[in-house]
């Protein structure tokens, strides 16, 4: 997760991507699979950023996953 947030993301501030909830979330959307969560956080991301937030939070990172389920 670190590595999406530095290299990929790139975001302001750090989402904490690794946290309990955050990986939860995003194990119960993507059951693993590396390409729909790389899609799922660049989405997070953009809506993030149209929010005007620096970072993911929890509740974009949820309504974003459950587009995808």
């Amino acid at each position: 997760m670190d590595v999406w947030e530095k290299r990929v993301l790139q975001l302001p501030v750090a989402s904490n991507l690794s946290s309990k909830t955050m990986l939860k979330t995003l194990t119960e959307a993507t059951g693993g699979y590396i390409g729909l969560m790389d899609m799922i956080l660049r989405e997070a991301a953009i809506q993030g950023l149209k929010k005007g937030l620096p970072k993911i939070d929890l509740e974009t990172l949820k309504q974003v996953a459950a587009e995808y389920k």
